[in-house]
């Protein structure tokens, strides 16, 4: 069974994207690169040097104690 606000959100979320994606792009003057010219290697190292040394805080509270459990994996 479906309902109008999920269909309608579903479907505008189609035209929306795309509109938000090209407003970032102008608004900000970021290049449009060619998927050959993207280095995805770039900043690896310091990522797994931070992922190596990372140390969890205990949560401040219960509401980010929840949070932590939604959005954890």
């Amino acid at each position: 069974m479906w309902d109008v606000p999920t269909f309608f959100f579903s479907y505008a979320m189609i035209g929306v994207f795309p509109v938000l994606f090209v407003l970032w792009k102008v608004l900000k003057k970021t290049k449009w690169l060619k998927p050959g010219e993207v280095d995805l290697l770039k900043d690896v190292e310091e990522i797994d040097e931070y992922t190596r040394n990372f140390v969890e805080t205990p949560p401040k509270n219960k509401f980010v104690k929840y949070f932590d459990k939604i959005f954890s994996s």
